[in-house]
Order: C-alpha cells, then structure tokens, then sequence
C-alpha cells in the first residue's frame, strides 16, 4: 500500500516542524498559559519578550528562562499572594 508523501507544509509530530514554527508554537502555548495572569494580552506578549526572547538571547536555556516567566507571572497573581 502507498502512502501520500507529506506536504513539508504539515507535520504530524511537533519534531518535524521547523525552527521557527516550534518556537511559534512554544510563545503561542506560553501566551495561552499566561491569557489569565495578566491584566491585557498586550502585558503578557511584551512581557514574553522582555522576560524570556531577551534573556535567551543573553545565552539563558530557553526553559530556564520560560520556567522564570512562569513563576514571575504566578508571584504577581493576588489569590497566591500569602499576604491577602
């Protein structure tokens, strides 16, 4: 039985995407996460950027980085604040 060759516009596992669009894909997911911590998704895409574009191109491991967003962005939410 023959297969269709694969469009190398679509990819059925995340691995054979290319650069670009796992990084895509990663900022899209992060930004997901982040739709509810910040007040206007604006603050949360240039907060993205400052937080973890910039500081992976400072040479810090991009889940390192991606890991520090995440929890800046939790410390800031009232309901888990210890102080309320």
């Amino acid at each position: 039985m023959r297969t269709k060759p694969r469009s190398h516009f679509f990819a059925l596992l995340p691995s054979e995407l290319d650069t670009t669009k796992i990084d895509e894909l990663v900022k899209t997911m992060c930004l997901a996460w982040a739709g509810n911590k910040f007040g206007h998704p604006d603050h949360a895409a240039n907060s993205y950027q400052k937080q973890v574009i910039d500081t992976v191109l400072r040479g810090v491991s991009e889940m390192e980085a991606i890991q520090a967003w995440m929890e800046g962005a939790l410390a800031q939410l009232p309901e888990l604040s210890v102080h309320h």
